[in-house]
């Protein structure tokens, strides 16, 4: 019997004991959140007692709503990461990350910090790939709403060549739309997009659309029936956290 079997086993038969044993995942995740400015005006143990609580009220639902198709760790590190943005979202803003340098533990270099983050970005990238003719702008939109940088690959996405010149001045218009409130983000992509496509869409369309692929990615990234809790918020960390790794 392998190490996920024996968690599914007391999944099912001694909840109690598989969270005793999944502390060191609770304890990284805290750490990895409050090491981004997260969350942190909480103290960390008061977090992990918090999703300790939370995890136990919710463990019938988890029980019912397992259903195989990936590991239980995985399962429950999403869960975990759900939690913490709950908590995020009740300070409602971001603060500074502490110079407290994260502290890498053995839990923390184990498949839980780096491969498990790795299969669930490739899992996206997977999904966006699956957007064919409109994969070019839903992967700019992404970026574009989550705050992230958009390279010449992100516009190479687009069918057609354009100049060098004609390139950066576009990556250079796209660049506005940093920390710009959504509604004006929409306006700036809406006139680079008409040069990329060819015809123009008018912003309140480009809104529409986004937020009905960004419903279809959630439930391609969450499965039927769902075994995992993926948020709006929490793609945009899972993208926040591959730029972080790329750098």
């Amino acid at each position: 019997m392998d190490r996920n079997q024996i968690e599914i086993k007391l999944l099912k038969s001694n909840p109690r004991k598989l969270l005793l044993k999944y502390q060191s995942i609770i304890w990284m995740i805290v750490r990895d959140y409050f090491s981004k400015g997260m969350v942190r005006f909480r103290e960390q143990e008061d977090l992990v007692q918090e999703i300790n609580k939370k995890l136990l009220e919710r463990m019938p639902r988890i029980q019912a709503q397992y259903n195989y198709t990936s590991k239980l760790r995985t399962y429950f590190s999403v869960i975990i990461r759900n939690i913490c943005l709950e908590e995020y979202r009740k300070i409602g803003m971001v603060s500074e990350a502490d110079p407290i340098p994260y502290l890498k533990t053995e839990a923390a270099e184990s498949p839980v910090d780096l491969f498990l983050f790795n299969q669930e970005y490739e899992r996206l990238q997977r999904i966006i790939v699956l957007f064919n003719k409109e994969q070019a702008r839903f992967n700019l939109l992404l970026k574009v709403i989550n705050n992230m940088i958009v390279v010449d690959k992100d516009l190479d996405l687009f069918p057609g060549e354009r100049s060098d010149e004609e390139q950066d001045r576009l990556l250079k218009e796209i660049d506005t739309c940093k920390d710009q409130i959504k509604k004006k983000k929409y306006i700036i992509i809406s006139q680079v997009l008409t040069p990329l496509e060819g015809k123009y869409t008018t912003p309140e369309s480009l809104r529409k659309w986004y937020s009905s692929r960004l419903d279809e990615c959630l439930k391609l990234m969450n499965g039927n029936p769902p075994t995992s809790s993926y948020t709006a918020d929490s793609i945009g960390l899972l993208l926040e956290q591959a730029y972080a790794n790329e750098k």
